[in-house]
């Protein structure tokens, strides 16, 4: 058995991978769970919305109005979770979603003031927890890692649509779709 010391110092071998551990999702993971974890507290504590929900007042706020399916593509969130979010978040006078006059079939959401009031709150909170972890990397690392992370993500969405086989997951069921053994 591993010593709980080699377990959660384990530098991982992302050129070639010797177990999961090394694999890039699995470290970008443990690095959001770690990392964004104030974040959902203050979220949630704080602030009574989730982590989708702050992403989306956030969006509005930087953007202004826009339609419900904009607001999904930019946020990059699923269209379903964002309308079940938005719908929530209306009941809550976060946001107001109006359909469009020349349109109707098109939504258009806008952040009210006590949604807005609470992105005046939230944002100093995440800005200087970012500013804090971004602190130990010198400005040119800092570009490069946003280089970085560019790069991955659009290799990312390259190689997603090549996967053309992928197994729809049972969402509803907590997202595994059991298979007979």
């Amino acid at each position: 058995m591993k010593s709980t010391t080699t377990l959660h110092h384990h530098r991982p071998k992302l050129a070639s991978p010797q177990d999961m551990r090394d694999v890039l999702p699995y470290q970008v993971s443990r690095l959001l769970s770690v990392a964004g974890a104030p974040v959902i507290r203050w979220c949630e504590g704080r602030f009574g919305i989730s982590r989708r929900q702050w992403r989306l007042l956030a969006m509005l706020e930087v953007y202004g109005s826009l339609r419900s399916s904009e607001l999904a593509e930019l946020a990059e969130l699923d269209r379903v979770r964002t309308s079940r979010a938005l719908l929530e978040m209306q009941d809550r006078g976060l946001i107001v979603r109006q359909h469009e006059v020349a349109n109707a079939r098109y939504v258009r959401v806008e952040i009210t003031p006590k949604g807005h009031d609470i992105y005046v709150g939230l944002w100093p909170l995440v800005h200087a927890h970012h500013m804090r972890l971004m602190s130990i990397l010198t400005p040119d690392e800092l570009i490069l890692l946003g280089d970085i992370l560019d790069r991955l993500q659009t290799k990312a969405v390259q190689l997603q649509a090549t996967y053309s086989d992928l197994p729809k997951a049972n969402r509803r069921a907590g997202g595994v779709r059991h298979k007979p053994l």
